[in-house]
């Protein structure tokens, strides 16, 4: 997912539809993090079906929201986006980057995604997502030594593991392994509107324009979790089964 923001804007679109406008996505919760925090969005899906699907969503946030429809894997639908999204609202001054390179106007903030893999972390089956984040988070770094002095500052956003749908598609097979991987997760994870309201408040008071890391799930905060996963219960897949895609439970969670 890709984000531009500023003081009153925010740009956030998606490589794909399917991932953008889906209910939990923390793509869809950012946007609804700022929006709630008074900024605009335009909101992208690669098709019209999608992007009207996700302005269904946030009607309630009126004129704050506009929606444009492309591939954003294509260069000059992600240039008519940004044209699209200057004349509706304006400039942006931070942006927000999964999979591309930004060219803004000589200030503001560029953060890139991180996730799993990110850091050199291991897990069966997620070589090739593994990968591609530990070459964004490189890329990033380099990128922000390459620009210094340009006025903008660049940095990433790591937001630990939010039990998104995807994730649940992943965990609800009902094989041995992925019961394995709840119990995980049950310990780690964290609901979408967590993640995306932290990370959200960070990146709209970070400021300079050295390098910064904007983290979720800290050593700490794994630490904790370590210690009390024996005692204290955090269940996201409660009905959670093959071909059943379970709502996922907005009931506010302590959190370390």
């Amino acid at each position: 997912m890709q984000c531009l923001t500023g003081t009153s804007r925010i740009i956030c679109y998606g490589a794909d539809g399917c991932y953008y406008w889906q209910s939990r996505g923390l793509g869809y919760g950012l946007a609804e993090a700022f929006l709630e925090r008074g900024h605009r969005v335009v909101i992208n899906a690669t098709t019209q079906e999608g992007t009207a699907e996700a302005l269904k969503k946030l009607i309630r946030f009126g004129t704050k929201v506009y929606g444009v429809a492309g591939d954003v894997r294509m260069r000059d639908a992600v240039e008519y986006l940004c044209a699209s999204a200057a004349q509706q609202f304006g400039s942006a001054d931070n942006w927000v980057n999964n999979a591309g390179i930004v060219h803004l106007q000589g200030s503001g903030k560029i953060f890139t995604m991180e996730g799993l893999g990110s850091e050199g972390f291991m897990m069966d089956g997620m070589i090739l997502y593994g990968t591609t984040k530990r070459a964004v988070s490189n890329f990033t770094r380099s990128f922000a030594h390459e620009i210094q002095g340009s006025g903008v500052m660049v940095g990433t956003l790591s937001p630990g593991m939010a039990v998104t749908d995807m994730l649940r598609r992943t965990v609800c097979d009902g094989l041995p392994e992925s019961l394995k991987r709840q119990r995980f997760y049950k310990s780690m994870a964290d609901d979408v509107e967590t993640v995306a309201s932290f990370l959200c408040s960070h990146m709209l008071a970070a400021s300079g324009k050295e390098f910064q890391k904007i983290q979720w799930l800290t050593k700490r905060k794994i630490f904790l979790r370590m210690l009390v996963a024996p005692f204290k219960r955090r269940n996201f897949f409660s009905g959670c089964s093959p071909g059943h895609l379970i709502t996922e439970d907005r009931t506010p969670r302590e959190c370390f």
